[in-house]
């Protein structure tokens, strides 16, 4: 049984802070914090000032917003710099030479700021939009491609998204119970970061 699609409420950019790009292969979701509110990022990224953009903020109530389509041809531009990442971004990076890792990401802003802990609402909404989208664009259900913000930028951004282990454990559980298959690849435990 297909992932039902969670309710999203679209918001867009404006055409604003993104790059056109088509033909991209998404293969890694990533989990930020927001450092703001779900309204703030809805007007940030169609501001031209902000150089930034994502696919999904999801609000503390798991109101989920979508500002760039995943499954379009424009590139948001939320990663930011890579600055000492990790191994599984290493990995991802190694498999696309060249490529700007937000080609190949999908990229959720959570409502809060650094040290905020994700809510059971945002837990919930992010679990089925982030199985929902594994299924919609094949991507791999596992710890090497369910990746923090601080994997790409461990120097500037260790604390994006800043949660600790059993926020993570809850997020592979969940999305493996969407997924209906506990064995697919999500040992819980096995989050490879600092809890």
């Amino acid at each position: 049984m297909a992932v039902p699609q969670p309710n999203i409420i679209w918001i867009g950019t404006k055409g604003r802070n993104v790059t056109y790009m088509p033909g991209m292969v998404k293969q890694a979701l990533v989990l930020h914090i927001m450092s703001g509110t779900l309204e703030g990022c809805d007007s940030w990224f169609s501001n031209s000032a902000a150089q930034a953009s994502t696919h999904y903020g999801i609000g503390k109530d798991g109101e989920i917003h979508e500002y760039v389509d995943p499954m379009g041809d424009y590139m948001q531009w939320s990663n930011g710099i890579v600055n000492r990442p990790w191994q599984t971004v290493i990995d991802l990076m190694a498999q696309n030479p060249g490529d700007n890792p937000n080609a190949w990401s999908v990229a959720a802003e959570f409502e809060g700021y650094a040290g905020d802990v994700y809510t059971d609402a945002q837990i919930a909404a992010g679990t089925q939009l982030f199985a929902w989208l594994i299924e919609q664009l094949g991507i791999a259900a596992d710890e090497s491609h369910l990746l923090g913000h601080n994997e790409f930028d461990s120097v500037n951004r260790p604390q994006c998204p800043g949660q600790p282990g059993h926020i993570w454990l809850a997020f592979e559980q969940g999305i493996a119970d969407w997924l209906q298959r506990e064995a697919y690849g999500l040992t819980p435990g096995a989050y490879p970061g600092p809890v």
